[in-house]
C-alpha cells in the first residue's frame, strides 16, 4: 500500500496559499493606481505633450539641431494630419487650444529651457490629482522632460 507523503501535500497547499496571497496583495496595490490613471484628465495631455516632444526632437535632428519656428512648421514637416497633436484639451471645459510654443531655441540651449506649456493654468478644481494646490502649468523642457510647475515658478522660468 502506497501513501502520498502528507508533508508534500501541505507544502503544495502552502505554496498555493502564499501565491494567491501575493497576487491579491499585488492586485490590491495596483488597482487604485490604474483606476486613478484612467480617471485623471491630464493623462492624455501628458501623452500628447511627450509626443510633441518626440516630434520636436525628430524635426531638430533633421534640421541641424534647429527647432521649428512655430507649430505650423512642425505640422508641415510631419504632414497636416499631425496638427491635432499640438492641441491642448482643457480638462474642465473640453475646449481645444494650441499648446504655447516658445520658439528660437535649438538643441544646444540649456536642457531645462521650457519649449512648450499648457495655454491655461490648471487647478485641482479641474479634476486632476497632479495639481496639489494653486494654479499650475504642464510644461515640456528642451531635454524632453514633462513636468507640472506652479504658476509662479512657470512665470519665473519664462521671464529668464
Amino acid at each position: 500500500m502506497s501513501e502520498t507523503c502528507p508533508s508534500k501535500k501541505s507544502g503544495k497547499l502552502r505554496f498555493v496559499i502564499w501565491a494567491a496571497a501575493i497576487v491579491m496583495v499585488f492586485a490590491g496595490l495596483t488597482t487604485p493606481m490604474v483606476l486613478r490613471s484612467r480617471k485623471d484628465p491630464l493623462m492624455g495631455q501628458f501623452f500628447y505633450l511627450n509626443l510633441c516632444g518626440t516630434m520636436l526632437w525628430g524635426f531638430a535632428s533633421a534640421n541641424d539641431g534647429r527647432l521649428p519656428k512655430d507649430l505650423e512648421e512642425l505640422a508641415t514637416y510631419l504632414g497636416s494630419e499631425s496638427r491635432y497633436l499640438a492641441q491642448y484639451n482643457s480638462p474642465k471645459t473640453g475646449v481645444l487650444a494650441d499648446w504655447l510654443y516658445f520658439s528660437g531655441f535649438d538643441s544646444s540651449d540649456r536642457a531645462d529651457t521650457i519649449v512648450m506649456a499648457s495655454p491655461v493654468a490648471i487647478t485641482k478644481a479641474d479634476g486632476t490629482m497632479y495639481v496639489k494646490g494653486g494654479a499650475s502649468r504642464m510644461v515640456l523642457t528642451l531635454n524632453g522632460r514633462t513636468a507640472i510647475l506652479k504658476e509662479a515658478d512657470y512665470l519665473e522660468c519664462i521671464a529668464q
